[in-house]
């Protein structure tokens, strides 16, 4: 079995959202689903060569979305998911220490469905692969 070190990062985040309420996709729902939500979307991983191993930086790109009531919620998720970072993450294969010094956070405001104004917010939280 191939052993994926971006897609274990992946997962742990995923169940972790889901583990604090949050309603999480793997992609932006085309049904009509509740507001806020959570979606995980853009995975990236650098490799470095270190001297006596194979090291990585992965960045995890999350959007939460919710109507534009809820722009405190919003901004509240974010930062619980934000605190993913602040520590190690550990799955069956890999230690994933965070990087949160490294963390970009953005709420916006987003008209693409027509008549509605959203709020959208885009985390995206670095992690050195340990």
């Amino acid at each position: 079995m191939l052993l994926i070190p971006t897609q274990e990062l992946y997962d742990k985040i995923f169940e972790a959202s889901q583990s604090l309420g949050f309603d999480t996709y793997d992609y932006l729902p085309a049904k009509e689903v509740d507001y806020p939500f959570v979606q995980l979307a853009n995975t990236q991983q650098t490799t470095l060569n270190l001297k006596t191993a194979k090291g990585g930086l992965i960045s995890q790109t999350i959007h939460v979305w919710g109507t534009l009531k809820m722009r405190y919620q919003v901004t509240q998720m974010m930062e619980q998911l934000n605190q993913l970072a602040d520590g190690t993450l550990i799955t069956d294969n890999f230690r994933f220490v965070g990087r949160n010094n490294q963390s970009d956070f953005q709420i916006m405001n987003d008209t693409s469905v027509p008549d509605t104004v959203l709020v959208h917010g885009v985390l995206t939280l670095f992690f050195n692969l340990g």
